[in-house]
């Protein structure tokens, strides 16, 4: 087994785990300690923050994912190439604090001071949030192209998540106030940061020093040419899956965003399988692509998007079926969200099938288009966004949500076919798709409140949905476990 299937067990694992902690904390302890305008500005924090920090990147995310190589080498410490980053992070922080003290500050408050005097309150979080996730990111991505993917991911997936557990321990203890929890909460977050420069410092396989002198004209032109494309692609990646949650803040506040922000979480619980799959088939796809192997591309995109859709079904049918129990985990307040969760649901359901388009356009000799379909898609969801909120509420959020998702992957499954010739769609997905809807119907109409109790009624229920979904997919889950055993 190689370095990068093992680094990719590793990561996939850890996510996992730190997908069960997260769960503990975002839907059990949390919806239970704190009110829904509290949970509401927490998620609107880390949202600001996590696409502020994008944009302080200056696309170099980007830039080290594609260029790194040019600069790799232990002996010489890596040419330069970490200071060049840090050096770069710095100016983009710079440049964003000054942006945020020129009017972007103004702009939010005025923006936010009637529906979430909270957040008005609180706008100095995001100050530390930006540095800690900007620095971070950019220090993740070096360590992964040293070969080291999953320290990053432990300690964000894993070690953050554990140490915001402990804090919602003490706080449900009641020895800490609310912003006593928000300072630690934002302190933790810098926790994966130290770790990064520490492990880094200690290798000594890399140096801070300045080294301008490898950087060529041309190697220059080539590293502003991807940071263009880095920060057009990054930052609308980023805003895709952060901006709504600002917008129902605006339009709404607070403890309206407090319920989405949790609904929109069980939503994309849906994604979670796919999440390893799309490690694994962006190596595949990537050294497909360096050996113009277009044969092997079309076979891991049908594949991807029938393994995803079967998880996907599997997920979001098990969480449709149980919409009526899931108040009774996230409490009561939160009922006015179920229909959001079943939008956000079914627009990852499609994300799903629709395989590994984005990955296979991202590398390959058009990846500029990548980027122009990430921008497109931010434009559509702020404009969505804006139309719908007003109408219908955060239930038009997810609408947005949705209608945004299909249209970009609409657009991008006609793209790559009439570029190559190909696409992930046939008859096993057509059935599986049928067969999976079918056992969720059929599910979702037994009888409410089996066995008098909602726990007994979710077991129940869900045990009945998967029997049914194995039942109709029996051919596909026999061929997947004959073709995992044979390789195992």
């Amino acid at each position: 087994m190689g370095i990068l299937e093992k680094q990719t067990i590793k990561g996939s694992f850890w996510s996992f785990v730190g997908a069960f902690i997260a769960f503990l904390n975002v839907t059990i302890l949390m919806p239970r300690l704190f009110s829904t305008e509290q949970v509401g500005l927490v998620n609107v924090l880390v949202a600001i923050a996590t696409i502020c920090a994008q944009f302080s990147s200056l696309g170099f995310d980007a830039v080290t994912t594609r260029m790194f190589p040019y600069f790799r080498s232990d002996k010489e410490k890596h040419k330069g190439y970490p200071f060049l980053l840090l050096m770069i992070s710095t100016i983009g922080f710079l440049l964003w604090i000054f942006l945020l003290f020129v009017g972007g500050k103004e702009w939010i408050v005025s923006q936010n001071i009637d529906r979430s005097p909270l957040l008005v309150n609180h706008i100095g979080y995001i100050l530390p949030l930006v540095f800690f996730l900007l620095f971070f990111n950019a220090l993740d991505v070096l360590y992964r192209l040293l070969y080291n993917a999953v320290i990053g991911t432990f300690m964000k997936e894993v070690v953050v998540r554990i140490l915001n557990l402990v804090l919602l321990g003490v706080y449900l203890s009641g020895v800490m106030s609310f912003g006593t929890f928000l300072t630690s909460y934002v302190a933790i977050l810098g926790v994966p940061l130290l770790a990064l420069m520490y492990l880094l410092i200690k290798k000594e396989k890399i140096s801070f020093r300045p080294n301008f002198q490898f950087l060529s004209p041309r190697l220059r032109k080539e590293i502003c040419y991807v940071a263009f494309f880095g920060i057009v692609s990054g930052f609308s990646g980023i805003a895709i899956v952060n901006i709504d949650k600002y917008m129902v803040a605006s339009y709404l506040g607070l403890e309206q965003t407090g319920i989405y922000s949790i609904a929109f979480y069980f939503g994309t619980m849906v994604l979670l399988p796919a999440r390893a799959l799309k490690k694994i088939g962006a190596s595949v796809i990537s050294d497909a692509w360096r050996h113009e192997n277009v044969q092997l591309i079309e076979e891991t995109y049908k594949k991807s998007a029938l393994y995803q859709l079967l998880m996907g079904a599997v997920l979001y049918g098990g969480i449709v079926i149980n919409l009526d129990n899931i108040p009774n985990i996230l409490t009561e307040s939160y009922a006015s969200g179920m229909i959001v969760i079943a939008i956000i649901g079914f627009s990852n359901v499609l994300e799903m099938v629709s395989g590994q388009g984005a990955i296979l356009l991202a590398n390959s000799p058009k990846f500029r288009v990548q980027a122009l379909f990430q921008f497109l898609l931010m434009l559509l969801v702020v404009v969505t966004n804006m139309m719908l909120i007003p109408l219908w509420g955060m239930v038009g959020a997810a609408i947005a949500t949705l209608l945004s998702n299909f249209t970009i992957l609409l657009v991008r499954a006609i793209y790559i076919y009439h570029r190559w010739h190909i696409h992930p769609f046939n008859l096993p997905i057509a059935r599986l798709a049928f067969m999976s809807s079918l056992a969720t119907v059929v599910a979702y109409l037994l009888p409410n409140n089996i066995g008098g109790f909602w726990l007994v009624d979710l077991v129940i229920r869900s045990l009945c949905f998967l029997v049914l979904i194995a039942l109709g997919n029996y051919k596909l889950l026999k061929e997947w476990a004959n073709n995992y055993f044979s390789k195992a």
